[in-house]
């Protein structure tokens, strides 16, 4: 594991993972702050406690639909926050982790070699990154980048795939299971397991980029049929025929550089699955 140092503040800490992130560097014997959207707005100047030693920028806006309904928000939140973040770190001295997404979904087109976003989304995304170079080229603040994959586990919101899936699947009422689209392929990585990539890397000197993933994709009907076979239920299930603006249709993480620094992910989608089931059940 890298230097943890002693102090870490975990921007969005109320959200889905920063939750998990906090619970998981918490167990670590790590002091850790994660002040609420109240007292930590990222989209403005940050003024926060002065020993903090690292930052895990994990405040921000997901979901690639509600992107093109929101596009300037997307993009003052997504690469505005990371800014907001990286000058606190810069005045402060301490070093910075920020999560980005699985960088997929940004093309180099054109005898230019122009980059090409997705959605609005992926451009928000890619918009942080460059922030994150620029403040470690000019400024030589210790930056580590996480292109983290498709997260999920107990809590997530129903906005995402493998939530609508469980919650129809669990449902009597629902006689069918219904998505967008079955064939999208999306590698996907228990939120435990992004949390401890965290505190693998946490602290590392210089610039750093991973990619947190599982290794292996599934298309939207695998993750239908090992719901299925997980949770002893069987339903017909069917797509709406709706696919996405510039859908990237297979999405593996390359892991390798991620293991050499010593991390590994230990819940596959099977087993992950199992335990969301548990939870839902005993609601």
């Amino acid at each position: 594991m890298g230097d943890t140092r002693s102090h870490v503040l975990v921007t969005g800490g109320e959200g889905f993972l920063g939750r998990a992130i906090v619970g998981h560097l918490a167990g670590l014997g790590i002091r850790v702050s994660a002040p609420g959207r109240a007292s930590l707005d990222v989209t403005k100047t940050i003024s926060l406690p002065e020993d903090v030693d690292h930052v895990v920028h994990a405040a921000g806006l997901v979901g690639v639909a509600e992107s093109w309904s929101r596009p300037a928000d997307f993009i003052a939140v997504n690469a505005g926050g990371p800014a907001n973040v990286l000058e606190y770190s810069r005045t402060h001295g301490c070093s910075v982790t920020v999560l980005s997404d699985s960088g997929q979904s940004v093309r180099v087109s054109g005898s230019a070699g122009t980059p090409s976003a997705a959605n609005p989304y992926a451009l928000s995304k890619y918009l942080a990154e460059l922030v994150c170079h620029f403040f470690y080229e000019r400024h030589a603040t210790p930056i580590t980048v996480l292109r983290v994959f498709n997260v999920y586990g107990p809590g997530q919101s129903r906005r995402f795939l493998i939530p609508t899936v469980l919650e129809q699947l669990l449902d009597p009422s629902s006689p069918v299971i219904e998505v967008d689209d079955l064939q999208p392929r999306r590698d996907y990585v228990y939120v435990t397991d992004v949390a401890s990539a965290i505190a693998t890397t946490l602290g590392r000197r210089g610039f750093s980029m991973f990619t947190v993933g599982y290794g292996v994709s599934y298309s939207v009907a695998e993750v239908i049929e090992m719901a299925m076979k997980v949770s002893g239920i069987r339903k017909d299930y069917r797509d709406r025929g709706l696919k996405r603006r510039s859908e990237v249709r297979d999405v593996t993480a390359d892991i390798s550089a991620l293991r050499e620094a010593g991390w590994t992910p230990v819940v596959d989608l099977e087993a992950g699955l199992a335990t969301i089931l548990g939870a839902m059940r005993s609601r």
